[in-house]
């Protein structure tokens, strides 16, 4: 009696671990699927960020050079304060031109850096991949 009842307790651990070793096997696995639909879902993100922001540089872009034209067909018969305001909204779009090119060199760094990214340090750099993001956002 005391024999089956060893035996029974000892089937139990048994089966009891190998249960357990399977539902961790399974665990392991969603969350190597969840690790990389995540990966991929941040990787479109910034993909798109960095269309938005290449689409802003492009009209930022036309908008200097429209500017620039209109201050040489007109440079000569604009007075002071003219060629002031010109010179100044020239700086500007030069200026927003050089922060929308940082903002897409840090995206470009981002995507670069997602393929090093590891499921043990995943959440910090998607935190910050997500802070960067809402930065743009917020300045653009």
């Amino acid at each position: 009696m005391k024999k089956n009842a060893l035996m029974l307790v000892s089937m139990f651990v048994v089966l009891f671990t190998l249960s357990f070793s399977c539902n961790n096997a399974n665990d392991a696995d969603t969350t190597s699927e969840e690790f990389e639909q995540e990966r991929m879902d941040l990787r479109a993100d910034l993909n798109d960020a960095r269309a938005n922001i290449n689409a802003k540089i492009d009209e930022v872009q036309t908008e200097l050079d429209n500017l620039r034209d209109q201050m040489a067909n007109n440079m000569e018969n604009a007075n002071d304060e003219l060629k002031e305001k010109w010179n100044n909204a020239e700086d500007e779009l030069e200026d927003q031109l050089d922060e929308l090119e940082d903002e897409r060199d840090d995206i470009s760094e981002r995507l670069d850096e997602i393929g090093d990214a590891t499921e043990e340090n995943w959440e910090q750099f998607k935190n910050n991949v997500r802070d960067l993001l809402d930065d743009i956002d917020d300045n653009f």
